[in-house]
């Protein structure tokens, strides 16, 4: 998946969700080399305020300022990113030690429909993530 947003990005680098997908699997692969990476060609372009904040509050997250990424990624207001921010944020938690919040997260992922959100595909890509993710929570 990777490399396949890479290309997309590299393709299209006005697509804005290949640069939040990008972030996603690179938080998701804890590589997190790629943050620095997206968030200096998302700087190169226009239009794309709202990707550019959520690069930009994992920046934060991969200099270990987890708690202000959480912060700066609850208050953006984004419909479009709904879901991969609700991921974002379980994954978060989750590396925090923080079952309870991350179950919270993983649980608001899993209960969107895909009706209710254009990206049909990354939807079931990360519903596998969260399934796994809240089984391997639960006490």
């Amino acid at each position: 998946a990777i490399d396949t947003y890479k290309t997309l990005i590299e393709t299209t680098p006005t697509y804005g969700r290949g640069y939040i997908l990008l972030a996603d699997r690179s938080i998701k692969t804890n590589n997190l080399t790629l943050i620095d990476e997206l968030y200096d060609d998302i700087q190169k372009q226009q239009g794309l305020e709202i990707e550019k904040d959520i690069i930009d509050a994992l920046v934060q997250y991969k200099r270990g300022r987890t708690d202000e990424t959480l912060e700066s990624l609850q208050k953006i207001q984004s419909n479009d990113y709904e879901i991969i921010l609700e991921h974002i944020t379980g994954m978060l938690y989750e590396n925090l030690g923080d079952k309870e919040n991350a179950l919270a997260a993983y649980h608001r992922v899993s209960s969107y429909k895909c009706e209710e959100n254009g990206d049909l595909y990354y939807y079931y890509a990360i519903s596998y993530d969260v399934d796994k993710a809240i089984s391997s929570l639960k006490p």
